[in-house]
């Protein structure tokens, strides 16, 4: 398995908080340009998962709360 594959199988386990601040230490790691190119490829995989992560979270959430506030709004006709 590639790390970024154990990456998205651990993702998860972390809450959005977790996965949002991973991609901000990422991202400061990358401006500083003292990387790698083999460890620039690794934190690149990683951010892209973390990011898929934090997308289909929004994504469910944002159904989750659609469907309350259709059940409020039904309840309270």
């Amino acid at each position: 398995m590639t790390d970024a594959s154990n990456a998205q199988t651990e993702q998860p386990q972390q809450t959005y908080q977790e996965a949002i601040t991973r991609i901000q230490e990422i991202v400061r790691l990358l401006e500083t340009g003292d990387i790698e190119v083999d460890e620039l490829t690794k934190l690149i995989e990683e951010a892209t998962g973390l990011i898929q992560f934090c997308s289909t979270r929004l994504t469910s959430i944002d159904k989750e709360v659609s469907q309350l506030l259709q059940q409020l709004d039904e309840s309270s006709e």
